[in-house]
């Protein structure tokens, strides 16, 4: 178990992957990549963040944005974790088209 309480080492910690590979759509190496460019620069809007980093079209970035946030100014650190899993997957589709 991740967080087990038994007599195992205490200094040592087991995470389970946040996205299950397999699926098809995305990666942890993808996840994670967004998420990396997403927080490059301190007080920037997400979508130009990922537009740049990316270098993807800052529309479609924006759409995704719209998408998932439900805003397009908003920054990074306020996504939850399953806002970064749905940019991601819809960011590799248009990397993919």
């Amino acid at each position: 178990p991740p967080f087990s309480k038994g007599g195992e080492d205490k200094g040592t910690t087991s995470i389970p992957p946040l996205l299950k590979v397999g699926r098809g759509d995305f990666s942890d190496e993808i996840f994670f990549r967004v998420v990396k460019a997403g927080f490059a620069n301190k007080r920037k809007q997400v979508w130009k963040n990922l537009s740049v980093g990316l270098k993807l079209p800052a529309e479609k970035v924006k759409a995704v944005i719209l998408e998932v946030a439900e805003n397009e100014k908003v920054r990074a650190e306020e996504l939850s974790v399953e806002q970064w899993k749905a940019i991601s997957g819809f960011l590799l589709k248009f990397t993919l088209v």
